[in-house]
């Protein structure tokens, strides 16, 4: 295993402590909020996430409860939940991923793509 694997397998052992620790703190929240607002629960997460990211970017002097390494480990996070429930559910065809809108559109996932069906 070179240095890079090694490095990889150590930041993928700390994000699955992060995981266990934040589960036991939270309960399963995500998964609830999946649940509720199906993939945009995840778009969301990420969206603060980034957008804390460009803060700390412009301001990192300014910010000490959070440093882009943390944000960066929790984006990572959020993106390895959101495939956990996407394999979760895979099992079932044409399943709807996103809440069904108040308007006619509705996305379904079917396999490894996203199908936005014609009205």
């Amino acid at each position: 295993m070179n240095n890079d694997h090694h490095l990889h397998n150590e930041i993928l052992n700390e994000m699955h402590d992060i995981y266990i620790k934040k589960n036991t703190d939270y309960g399963d929240s995500f998964s609830e909020q999946w649940k509720e607002y199906g993939l945009l629960s995840l778009i969301i997460r990420l969206d603060d996430k980034l957008r804390r990211l460009k803060q700390l970017y412009k301001n990192e002097a300014l910010v000490r409860d959070e440093s882009i390494r943390d944000t960066l480990m929790d984006a990572a996070n959020y993106c390895t939940l959101g495939i956990m429930e996407l394999d979760k559910r895979s099992k079932y065809k044409n399943e709807q991923v996103l809440p069904a809108p108040t308007e006619t559109k509705t996305i379904f996932y079917e396999g490894e793509k996203f199908i936005k069906p014609e009205i």
